[in-house]
């Protein structure tokens, strides 16, 4: 589906919760899969910061800390930085991409170079779930902005464990993604396995110019 098309569907979908302020409406898995691809789409095109900060938890305590701070110039420059913070080990790679190369080094190394042109070669591992989801959308006020949320839960019942998944995608007025979070539990919703928060910056006036960092 074009990204016009998927933004107009996206618009109807949001004028649904008009007059419904504060209240969640429920919609369908085509609804929602329209609504969030529209939103993304409309990102791609746009210079932009996004934030990434992955939190693990292992019997309620924190035991892992992955940020990741990616700076995009569209259609085909990126640059990132990832900080690892595990057992008191903190690790960090950096990664640029220029058209169809990748550059990354780690800890301040030397950087490596490959070409991304050439594929690469991945393996998937799928399990069959009993899974069962729930879709809604609302309209909440942040910081005096107003947001549509769209929001995805999820209980995959596993062979030894039942699993609570939870997506929260945040849209402004423009159709952009501004925020998006999520979490898993396990067994019951009070037993968080991990979260994420991401936020996203547009134009922002401090990207500097992406260039590779080797010939």
């Amino acid at each position: 589906m074009k990204i016009g098309k998927l933004f107009h569907v996206f618009l109807f979908i949001l004028a649904l919760a008009a007059g419904a302020f504060g209240q969640a409406k429920t919609i369908t898995e085509a609804e929602y899969r329209a609504a969030s691809n529209s939103a993304y789409s409309q990102a791609a095109n746009v210079a932009r910061r996004v934030v990434y900060v992955f939190t693990k938890y292992n019997s309620g305590a924190v035991s892992e800390i992955v940020e990741t701070v990616t700076e995009t110039q569209p259609p085909d420059s990126s640059r990132q930085l990832t900080t690892r913070k595990k057992d008191n080990v903190v690790t960090k790679t950096e990664t640029i991409r220029v058209k169809g190369t990748e550059y990354q080094r780690v800890n301040g190394g030397r950087w490596e170079k490959e070409d991304l042109t050439k594929g690469r070669f991945m393996i998937g591992d799928a399990t069959d779930t009993d899974s069962k989801s729930e879709y809604r959308l609302e309209e909440v006020t942040e910081g005096g902005e107003k947001f549509k949320v769209i929001t995805e839960q999820t209980r995959l019942n596993l062979q030894t464990r039942t699993t609570f998944f939870e997506q929260k995608i945040f849209v402004d007025g423009k159709g952009l993604i501004r925020k998006s979070m999520t979490k898993s539990m396990n067994d019951s919703r009070d037993n968080l396995v991990f979260d994420t928060v991401t936020t996203y910056e547009y134009n922002p006036k401090d990207l500097k110019k992406i260039t590779a960092p080797i010939k």
